[in-house]
Formats: structure tokens, sequence, C-alpha cells
């Protein structure tokens, strides 16, 4: 689940992705995306907790257990939504 980089800081490893569409698992879109990226040596006990308390052992680090597919086009507006309720001025992106 995670392993400690070259500098001795711990990671979590990015080698695959879900395509929030079709659900499908795969490789990550682009090279740049398979990455390590490097998280707060606090965080490994509560992420090792998670994975141990979760009922599959896919390595996902956040599965959707029900093979839910998320409807993706919502998600600006929803986000947008909740900055309002929360009185955030949040930046105009993607709006159409």
């Amino acid at each position: 689940m995670t392993c400690v980089s070259t500098t001795g800081r711990p990671v979590i490893k990015v080698q695959r992705a879900r395509d929030m569409k079709s659900g499908e698992i795969g490789d990550p879109k682009t090279k740049h995306s398979r990455r390590d990226v490097p998280i707060h040596p606090e965080l490994v006990a509560l992420l090792r907790a998670m994975y141990s308390e979760a009922k599959d052992h896919t390595g996902l680090m956040f599965p959707i257990s029900d093979d839910r597919v998320r409807d993706v086009e919502k998600i600006p507006e929803i986000t947008r939504q909740a900055f309002a309720t929360a009185g955030i001025d949040a930046p105009r992106a993607h709006r159409r």
C-alpha cells in the first residue's frame, strides 16, 4: 500500500487508475500520472488501518465497493454549490 521512497519519506505509489465513467481499472492516462505521491509520515498508520479494515483488498486506495460509476459531468456544479453553501468565493473553472 505505501512504501518508502529513495529519500526515506513514505509515498503512495500511483500505478493504476479507475475510469470514473466506465468503472474500468487500467493504466493511468499519462506517463506523469504513474508516480510516487509523498505523504506525511503520520498518515501511514491511518492508511494501513483503513486498508486492513477494507472489505476487499484490490490494492486500490479508495475503492468503490458497489461498482458504482460516478457521474463525473456533475462534479463541477456540485463543487460550486458546496462552495456557495460554505460562503466561499470559488474560481469559475469549466463553467458551461
